[in-house]
């Protein structure tokens, strides 16, 4: 069966040897993320409390860390009296065995400063898994990863996904996607007036790209602030001109 051209109507007559280089490329508008607010967040991780696994939403908001790079922490990349995280892989699946993998850029492969709650919260994390690991004696199988199965086993992401669901809906919540998350923690940065090349390094973005795009509108206000708060010294200097007899008369710089 005959396909027809797709190229717009002006252009078809000139395509010649290379249609495509013809016919404009169609430009799709990122989509805007979306994020938690600081009370929804709260309301979130209070509801999934219980769970062995709190602390992995918890780092998921408090860090921005992706899924795949959250589930591949060790232990080893966690620097407890610097209270700095080192983010040197994600974990994924390959025909259903877990394996690691880089960063496709620098920016990925990343030392990350937390907050002093978060390591606290690492710490609980970590007693908790040795207690798991004695109550499983014989059964336990060492990875050295922060997060894992009852038996210390890396977590399945897919599985994370369906608990992370399944929690959520039994809360009476309305679910959130797992990588809103991530996006809840950009969200609060930016709103703290945050900088494009700064929030490009906490997120691990490889462009700066990516996160104007991402978060262009939630930085809005912050350059509107930026821009009242030049306008104020501004207006101060200007007082400051017109108060002076020298420079209203010349005399002045």
């Amino acid at each position: 069966m005959h396909t027809p051209s797709l190229a717009p109507r002006s252009t078809r007559r000139t395509a010649g040897k290379y249609p495509a280089k013809a016919v404009e490329p169609i430009r799709v508008q990122p989509k805007e993320k979306t994020a938690l607010t600081e009370v929804e967040a709260d309301e979130l991780l209070k509801a999934l409390a219980e769970h062995r696994l709190w602390a992995l939403f918890y780092l998921a908001i408090y860090t921005g860390f992706r899924k795949g790079e959250l589930l591949a922490l060790r232990w080893e990349d966690i620097d407890f009296p610097a209270l700095r995280v080192h983010v040197r892989h994600s974990l994924y699946r390959e025909n259903g065995v877990p394996m690691l993998k880089e960063p496709k850029s620098r920016s990925g492969r990343r030392v990350m400063p937390i907050p002093l709650q978060v390591g606290e919260v690492l710490a609980m994390h970590q007693a908790k898994q040795e207690r798991e690991r004695q109550w499983e004696e014989g059964r336990w199988e060492e990875y050295g990863f922060v997060f894992t199965t009852t038996r210390g086993k890396p977590l399945d992401g897919s599985n994370v996904y369906h608990i992370f669901q399944d929690l959520q809906t039994k809360a009476g919540l309305t679910p959130v996607s797992f990588h809103e998350l991530r996006h809840t923690y950009g969200a609060r940065l930016a709103d703290l007036g945050i900088g494009p090349s700064a929030l490009k390094g906490l997120m691990g973005h490889s462009q700066a790209s990516l996160t104007l795009n991402f978060y262009t509108h939630l930085l809005e206000p912050a350059k509107q602030d930026a821009a009242k708060n030049w306008g104020s010294k501004l207006r101060g200097w200007l007082s400051v001109r017109r108060s002076n007899p020298k420079i209203r008369s010349g005399q002045g710089p």
